[in-house]
């Protein structure tokens, strides 16, 4: 019965680390993928049209970053270990 347990606990123990880490690993690439975007699009305003601004930053900061956490707290919780 305890080893049952265990294995599930180990189980969900490295679900919710792998959760985990593609979360931190998603919000870390998105960010420094938006700041080189960013940079580059204001270096280059002249030779590019990218017209990237600041309120990219805020829509990624205020809606994406939160709604993309609500994601993985669902899925977090939909794979939580039940006892019966």
């Amino acid at each position: 019965m305890f080893k049952d347990l265990a294995l599930k606990v180990k189980e969900f123990g490295e679900r919710a680390s792998m959760l985990m880490e593609t979360y931190i690993t998603i919000s870390i690439l998105m960010t420094l993928m938006l700041t080189v975007m960013f940079m580059t699009s204001l270096s280059l305003q002249t030779y590019w049209g990218g017209n990237m601004e600041g309120g990219t930053f805020l829509l990624y900061g205020y809606f994406i970053v939160p709604a993309l956490a609500m994601l993985f707290i669902f899925l977090a919780d939909s794979q939580q270990m039940r006892l019966r």
